[in-house]
């Protein structure tokens, strides 16, 4: 009883008196120590001033006062900022017109669908041949460098800073990017998901693309522009011969939009079945099972809580038995972060192959075809395969050294000393600039738990945006899930966060992987052998770091006849600012990190890029999306004068696009012949998909001696035909 008086009594005195010395009335060390921190924390909490916890305390007590005051200092300006203008938080943080983008768009009208100028070129057994000749250089080619930068928006690609990605830890990581012809007009169109939503951007044919959507319902458009959207993936999954979307959101709802021939201007959201999900990040898309439909495979991964061995979460793989019947099969995989997936061919046998890369500890798995029900995992005993990174980021197949079997590239995160740079300075447009500076100091500002510094952004919507970020955080942190009913419902994907990481979860055990060995700190190369097994060529051929690395390619960027590397990285705002990475390929023997060269030496913060012959001139373009960034267009310059030629196919019994199509190219060079092979597929890399097209780059070479397909039943032909370069040609089956 008397210490309960000394406990109120130097209580009192602490906190009406603000006489420091009360807590010294008490007798007992603990008690001492408990008042001195009550101490602190009135203090500072009246002070609103946390930083004065370390005038009283220890380092060790400061710093979890520090962490209440802060906490609770901003827990009551988000409650003051919510109740105050809850009516205006959802619009603020919206696009303009986001959450009205509903109903047919009339930027396209006048744009033709369907119609191409395609001519007759030849017809040889069972296939018909049509083509068309690439388009002059643009009129940059004055530039020095291979390629040119500029900005989206001087092409009609613009995008904004919403502040919806203030939610996510990497604002880089996010945005997802593909590339093809949605309206059958013979020119590659873009979609690009955001944090709100979907945006299409038709080509118009005259070096820039006019800005749409989907032609959804009011009801559908609200559900879907409330949502993260992660990756659009196109495909012709009604083999109608027009390619459609497949969409997947931040928790787990994901859909096909089938293609109304029209540019998408009057569809519809078709549900896709799902076991459970909560985020796909990696799908990738073929007809595995031959049947002429297309199957899937849905990399998922949880909302982002540790630990990664036990998420709620599982991946899955779909067989379309028959159009619109997509069914979930037995899939045996590991639990992990999966970022990337890949259907490809690798060891020839005319069976697809499936590679899924996992970030951190968990190993990938491999699944080595023919694939049928119970899918079942190579377990790394005496696999082929015999090393993987750490931390896998993205997978893409393709022969860089011309011996005619495909080979592998794994990104992976690297670390070295970065230097300081001005990140926002890398971009021209002063709007952009700006807001990408605005948008930065939020993110200092949810990292330094600082709700001041968020209510003194220049832009309501950033405001309310940076806000809501903080109040993620915190309610993560106190595990306080009632904070997260703060959170307007329309904004679906920082509730969704804030629900999950706001619970306690039982963490688990780290379980002992069966798998490959896994490398920290490295990409990965593996070289095919010929013989169905990989060799580690990673440190040979120079390849090792690309820094933290996303999205990685195989193309030919120069159309010497080599296929380059080009990897994207980037990683939280103001840290670890490096340029992406060109690895340029010197005649199959080794790659050179040559970015700058080719001015490719970008500094933005990015994960995803598609490879596209935008204005099909006959060389492949980047379109890369950006953190806190405007999508960047780089323009093939093609400096070197080099030649190129380009095949799609047609099939006449499903699968219509050909997916896992291989064409095989011999040309001669100085009396020599030369092959190269290239495979047609929908997956691998990181959110990113480009046109389901084969391009070769010939160097000096005029045409080409003889053409083989392997087509995707595993079936195989080849024509001594002469196919001169400069040409797009389209191959269909009678």
């Amino acid at each position: 009883t008397a210490n309960r008086c000394l406990v109120d009594v130097g209580t009192a005195l602490v906190t009406m008196a603000h006489d420091l010395d009360g807590c010294r009335y008490l007798k007992d060390n603990n008690l001492i120590s408990g008042c001195d921190q009550s101490v602190a924390y009135t203090l500072a909490l009246e002070a609103n001033d946390p930083n004065l916890c370390f005038d009283y305390l220890s380092a060790d007590s400061a710093s979890d006062c520090w962490l209440k005051v802060r906490t609770r200092l901003n827990t009551k300006a988000i409650e003051r900022l919510h109740y105050l203008s809850q009516l205006e938080i959802p619009g603020n943080l919206q696009m303009p017109g986001a959450l009205t983008k509903a109903g047919p768009s009339p930027q396209i009208k006048g744009l033709q669908s369907g119609s191409s100028a395609y001519k007759a070129f030849v017809e040889l057994d069972s296939i018909r041949i049509q083509r068309i000749g690439y388009e002059a250089n643009s009129p940059e080619k004055k530039v020095k460098t291979q390629f040119s930068r500029r900005e989206g928006k001087d092409l009609g690609v613009d995008t904004q800073i919403t502040g919806l990605e203030f939610y996510v830890g990497f604002p880089s990581v996010g945005k997802s990017i593909a590339a093809a012809d949605l309206n059958n007009d013979g020119w590659p169109d873009l979609v690009a998901s955001n944090f709100s939503g979907l945006d299409l951007y038709f080509n118009t044919g005259k070096g820039n693309f006019i800005h749409s959507h989907l032609g959804l319902d009011r009801q559908a458009a609200k559900f879907l522009n409330s949502r993260h959207v992660l990756i659009a993936a196109p495909a012709d999954f009604n083999n109608d011969g027009w390619l459609d979307l497949y969409l997947t959101t931040r928790g787990g709802s994901n859909f096909i939009v089938y293609n109304d021939k029209n540019g998408f201007q009057a569809v519809q959201l078709t549900p896709f079945p799902s076991s459970h999900r909560r985020a796909t990040f990696a799908t990738s898309i073929a007809d595995v099972d031959k049947n002429g439909t297309l199957d899937l495979v849905n990399g998922n991964l949880t909302t982002g809580a540790f630990p990664f061995w036990k998420p709620e979460s599982k991946n899955e793989f779909y067989f379309q038995k028959s159009l619109g019947e997509f069914v979930s099969a037995d899939f045996e995989d590991y639990n992990g972060v999966t970022l990337s997936t890949l259907f490809s061919d690798v060891n020839h046998d005319g069976e697809v192959d499936l590679f899924v890369g996992n970030d951190f500890a968990t190993p990938d798995s491999f699944y080595w075809g023919p694939i049928k029900e119970p899918i079942r995992f190579d377990r790394g005993v005496d696999s082929p395969i015999p090393v993987t990174p750490h931390a896998t980021m993205s997978y893409d197949s393709g022969d860089f050294n011309n011996d005619g079997f495909l080979d592998l590239f794994i990104s992976e995160m690297t670390f070295e000393p970065t230097p300081e740079k001005d990140y926002c300075g890398e971009i021209k447009d002063p709007e952009y600039q700006e807001d990408c500076r605005q948008a930065t100091s939020a993110y200092v500002a949810i990292d330094d738990w600082d709700m001041d510094a968020c209510m003194a952004l220049s832009k309501p919507h950033l405001q309310a945006a940076c806000s809501l970020g903080l109040l993620v955080r915190i309610a993560a942190r106190l595990k306080q899930p009632e904070l997260c009913t703060k959170i307007p419902e329309d904004l679906v994907s920082f509730r969704k966060r804030c629900d999950y990481l706001s619970v306690n979860r039982d963490l688990g055990q780290q379980p002992k992987f069966e798998g490959v060995p896994q490398r920290v700190d490295s990409n990965i190369l593996l070289q095919n052998d010929g013989l169905g097994r990989f060799v580690d060529g990673t440190n040979e051929m120079g390849v090792r770091s690309s820094y933290f690395s996303w999205g990685a390619r195989f193309a030919d960027y120069d159309n010497d006849g080599w296929l380059d590397i080009y990897v994207v990285n980037g990683t939280q705002v103001g840290k670890d600012i490096r340029p992406n990475v060109l690895f340029h390929n010197q005649g199959g023997h080794k790659f050179t990190p040559s970015q700058e060269a080719f001015g490719l030496d970008d500094y933005i913060h990015t994960s995803s890029f598609v490879n596209v012959d935008f204005d099909r001139d006959g060389d492949v373009d980047i379109i890369a999306t950006g953190g806190l960034a405007p999508l960047r267009v780089f323009t093939n310059q093609n400096t070197s004068n080099n030649r190129a030629i380009s095949f799609e196919v047609r099939l006449k019994s499903g699968n219509i696009f050909g997916l896992g199509t291989k064409l095989k190219i011999e040309y001669e060079v100085n009396g020599q012949t030369r092959i190269q092979l290239r495979e047609i597929k929908t997956g691998g890399g990181f959110m990113s998909y480009d046109p389901p097209l084969a391009h070769f780059g010939l160097g000096r070479t005029t045409e080409v001696k003889k053409l083989s397909i392997q087509w995707p039943n595993g079936q195989s032909q080849s024509w001594d035909q002469t196919f001169p370069s400069g040409y797009h040609y389209l191959i269909e089956q009678k």
